[in-house]
């Protein structure tokens, strides 16, 4: 697999990983606004709500389940880049990819110039395709 593709498909499943924790969070919100988590008093409560609390729990075990086999997935691609002998390398590719950053942000997080960390980045794809061709 080339360098590009395998990075792309790497930075996708951050994106979907991202997106879906994204849910989780808007139905785990969801669930404590319909009833769930309730201290105090006991209050009776219709059907149709218990029925819509319950299928807002099912989601998000099943959001959690489907989370859990793409961070799986994503940690198979990763594995490649952490192999790297470069820890530089390693770093600016796990953060530009692997967690969906800008070369821009990278640098600010390793503090390093722009330029420098573009520079970085160039020489990690190259060390990451002689890997993979490996």
């Amino acid at each position: 697999m080339a360098v590009k593709e395998y990075l792309s498909k790497l930075k996708k499943l951050t994106k979907k990983i991202q997106k879906e924790k994204a849910k989780l969070k808007q139905l785990q919100d969801t669930t404590q606004l319909v009833g769930g988590q309730g201290q105090g008093e006991k209050v009776q409560s219709s059907p149709a709500l218990n029925a819509q609390y319950a299928d807002t729990v099912e989601a998000i075990v099943e959001l959690e389940t489907k989370i859990a086999k793409l961070v799986k997935e994503q940690s198979a691609y990763t594995v490649v880049i952490k192999s790297l002998s470069n820890p530089k390398h390693v770093k600016v590719l796990m953060l530009c990819h692997a967690e969906g950053l800008k070369l821009y942000e990278a640098a600010d997080i390793m503090a390093y110039s722009y330029d420098h960390i573009r520079h970085l980045h160039t020489q990690a794809i190259k060390a990451l395709s002689h890997n993979l061709n490996a």
